[in-house]
């Protein structure tokens, strides 16, 4: 009898993430959460290249297409230099001349943000990061 319970019981904890209901993606929260961050985590962090924080946030946002401009935009805007970061690299995504502009507008930002990409941690100024942005999508086109 206890070993049916202990069997039960695993399985209801393995698979209780699976009944629970998924909330709906609200733009608001991922801004939330990048404006809130202390550091710039990208597509491939640490040994095992997980996607870091920022760049799940910035993958939610970017679902929205078109939509997900505005946000990006007043990512540039924040106070936060990581959140400036996070618009620039979504900005960077569609590089059309408008986003280029704004991109082009922050590269005198001096801002030092804390960068984790791969398994080195470094830090670069905001605009930095603006000139790698616009210097690879050049290299794209």
């Amino acid at each position: 009898m206890f070993r049916r319970f202990i069997t039960f019981a695993i399985v209801i904890l393995l698979t209780s993430p699976v009944l629970a209901e998924s909330k709906p993606f609200n733009p608001e929260d991922a801004m939330t959460a990048i404006e809130n961050m202390k550091g710039y985590a990208g597509s491939a962090v640490g040994i095992a290249a997980v996607k870091g924080d920022t760049y799940i946030q910035l993958e939610r946002l970017s679902e929205l297409g078109a939509d997900a401009v505005p946000y990006f935009n007043r990512l540039t805007e924040s106070t936060n230099p990581v959140a400036r970061m996070a618009g620039i690299a979504g900005l960077g995504r569609s590089m059309d001349d408008q986003a280029r502009r704004r991109i082009e507008s922050l590269l005198d930002d001096t801002a030092l943000v804390r960068v984790a990409q791969g398994c080195v941690g470094t830090q670069m100024t905001v605009g930095e990061y603006a000139q790698d942005i616009l210097a690879y999508r050049v290299s794209k086109t």
